[in-house]
């Protein structure tokens, strides 16, 4: 949806009208002080005599076309180059002077003035770098527009950051302000609800693209982008793709591009040790002592949980529903997989969190991870058929060929799959990694 929006200063501007010259347009007076609304207009696209409302006083004027678009496209807080602007002559001429003069009110019977719920009460926007002005983008989003972003999600952008929200970015419905901004290569996130108040964990990630060289180097192989929290880090599901930053947050916070200081000396010569390094670098996983992995160790129903929610960056936002993981240091990581549809109890109120996880078991959750993700899978090949095929769990027939599709898991030399085998420590880095990192790439 198109919107202009101004008080004493122009705070968001258009830069890209990609509307039909038919489509009739809403203009809308709001007053600063009470916040109802005075008066609302509608226009065809190159008519710009829109009236103005007859009681003095401070306004603000929304413009939108009035149609199902969901695309904005704005700039950051000020044009800083050396570069005049041509201004654009199809665009209205927007008033410097927020005082709006008295003057006969509209007399065309054909356009109404029909009332519209009150638009939200903009809280008070924080403040923002002013020396790097291109690398701010602000926005407030309506409650109305998140709701029409169900089929085509919203895109913010200015020229080195591009912001991507859909509905499903909150579960409660409210308007937003967003704030992404850039700072001594640090990215900050701050998104507040209507009421001013900041929103803290999203129930669905935002996809943010920017500019590489606001973080410096990309190319260092041992650093990976963080999450500050106080003094630790979290993982952020990210990649370099066509010479761009893809991050996808799920928090508001502080992003960084760090190294970490941890290398493993147990994984040399691995066919997996790629793999593991990533993870390590990411902070998804930590091993076992100061410098081991332990490759070949089995791995624990909760140890995999923990990296696995840790991969995804996602929380859980209620008490534990797992009796058996009630004040234990994955209890957390556990319920939060449950929540997502992820994982299941081997009984309703029991997870079984010191069994040792087989690759059936495996299978199942990597496979539910996908629907979590949105991840197309109607193009993979699901034919597959192992030798010990008959030993696979109905249940877990399908998710077992999806993920040899995927090349995620693709069984033993001796073309088997092994359902009741154990999954090393290894060979769930690869499986991780190939959630995390690769498929994030694809998608």
């Amino acid at each position: 949806m198109w919107i202009f929006s101004f008080t004493q200063n122009i705070l968001y501007s258009l830069v890209d009208i990609q509307t039909d010259e038919e489509v009739s347009y809403i203009a809308k007076y709001v007053n600063q002080t009470d916040k109802k609304q005075v008066f609302e207009y509608e226009f065809k696209k190159y008519d710009y005599n829109i009236p103005t409302p007859t009681v003095e006083g401070d306004y603000d004027l929304f413009i939108y076309p009035n149609m199902d678009e969901t695309y904005i496209d704005f700039k950051g807080s000020e044009n800083t180059s050396d570069k005049e602007e041509k201004p654009d002559e199809n665009l209205p001429t927007i008033p410097t002077n927020p005082v709006i003069p008295s003057v006969p009110a509209p007399t065309n019977p054909n356009i109404p003035s029909t009332p519209a719920p009150s638009p939200i009460e903009k809280p008070e926007v924080p403040e923002v770098p002013t020396e790097n002005d291109d690398y701010v983008l602000q926005a407030v989003i309506s409650k109305e527009q998140l709701q029409q972003a169900k089929e085509t999600p919203i895109i913010l952008k200015n020229n080195d950051i591009e912001l991507l929200v859909n509905s499903s970015f909150l579960k409660d419905e409210t308007g937003i302000q967003i704030t992404i901004s850039i700072e001594d290569e640090k990215l900050i996130v701050n998104v507040l609800d209507e009421n001013g108040e900041r929103i803290n964990y999203f129930d669905h990630r935002i996809q943010l693209t920017v500019n590489p060289k606001v973080f410096g180097e990309l190319s260092n192989t041992e650093k990976a982008i963080l999450r500050m929290i106080d003094h630790e880090y979290a993982a952020v599901p990210h990649v370099i793709k066509n010479e761009k930053l893809v991050i996808s947050p799920q928090h508001s916070g502080t992003y960084v591009y760090k190294s970490r200081d941890k290398k493993m000396s147990d994984i040399d010569g691995l066919a997996n040790k790629p793999y593991i390094e990533e993870l390590v670098k990411r902070n998804i996983v930590n091993g076992v002592a100061e410098n081991l992995f332990a490759p070949n160790n089995t791995i624990t129903r909760a140890q995999f949980a923990a990296m696995l929610a840790r991969a995804l960056n996602i929380e859980a936002t209620s008490q534990s529903h797992f009796e058996d993981v009630k004040g234990k240091w994955f209890e957390k990581n556990v319920q939060a997989l449950y929540e997502a549809g992820i994982i299941k109890g081997v009984t309703a109120q029991s997870f079984d969190p010191s069994a040792t996880l087989t690759r059936t078991q495996a299978a199942l959750m990597i496979s539910r991870t996908l629907q979590f993700l949105n991840y197309d899978t109607s193009d993979v090949n699901v034919t597959h058929q192992y030798k010990d095929q008959a030993s696979i769990r109905s249940e877990a027939i399908e998710s077992v060929a999806l993920l040899h599709g995927l090349n995620i898991m693709t069984g033993r030399e001796d073309g088997t799959f092994g359902p009741t085998d154990k999954l090393t420590r290894s060979q769930m880095a690869k499986v991780i990694y190939k959630i995390a990192v690769e498929l994030e790439a694809i998608k």
